[in-house]
């Protein structure tokens, strides 16, 4: 894998002529939504290809929130970022290579063959392409985010092997994706609980199971919630 650096979007690459039969509304992007279980923690972000042919090459932008980043592994000095093998052709001497890095506004994310004279398609024409792993910052609040991936012009795109293959720039709407911080305890919020108890779920917060409301003042977790009974 490379890392590079460049202000840009998310597209699909491809010859020109690859659209001769096919309307644009045919070639989409899906982004799967995030679970990231804590603060400081880390969730996947799932990248799909829809399309209607087999395509050799796919760039996308990731736009993320303050407090979510690309994930970092120290024990392979590398982002977090893996081919799917059911999608992309990742060994052998003529496979994918895929780039990728900060930009100015997001990061970047490049799936595309190294041969100059020849197309390295795609395995199949709809499916996973890449999974990123996010992570949230360790002071990063509980909730909701929202991340999107954008379109990507490829005019800026600088890379040789880009120019070379004479692959088009095609506009694509954002994708919008929700990152949900706080997920492994399924507790979104604190309320005051006066009444509902019969056939509630009822723990304490060692885990502990409660027929019916509480004798003691406290906080508990009724219905996957945090509760204060007073």
């Amino acid at each position: 894998m490379k890392k590079f650096y460049m202000i840009l979007g998310a597209a699909l690459m491809m010859s020109s002529a690859m659209f001769a039969q096919h309307t644009i509304d045919e070639y989409k992007f899906i982004a799967s939504d995030v679970a990231i279980e804590k603060a400081g923690g880390l969730g996947d972000l799932e990248v799909s290809l829809e399309s209607p042919e087999v395509l050799a090459n796919a760039c996308f932008y990731i736009s993320l929130p303050e407090g979510i980043t690309v994930g970092y592994d120290p024990d392979l000095e590398d982002d977090m970022i893996a081919l799917n093998e059911e999608m992309c052709i990742v060994k052998g001497k003529k496979a994918h290579t895929v780039q990728y890095g900060n930009a100015a506004s997001g990061y970047m994310v490049a799936i595309y063959n190294t041969y100059l004279d020849e197309d390295i398609t795609f395995k199949q024409a709809s499916g996973k392409l890449v999974t990123v792993t996010l992570q949230a910052a360790e002071d990063l609040d509980n909730g909701e985010y929202e991340g999107k991936l954008v379109n990507c012009d490829m005019d800026n795109f600088t890379t040789d092997l880009m120019k070379k293959n004479g692959w088009s720039s095609k506009v694509f709407p954002d994708v919008p994706f929700t990152i949900k911080v706080g997920t492994g305890t399924g507790i979104n919020e604190i309320e005051a609980a006066e009444d509902g108890w019969d056939g509630a779920a009822v723990y304490d917060l060692n885990g502990r199971k409660i027929n019916g409301k509480p004798a003691q003042k406290g906080v508990y977790i009724k219905n996957g919630k945090k509760v204060v009974v007073k």
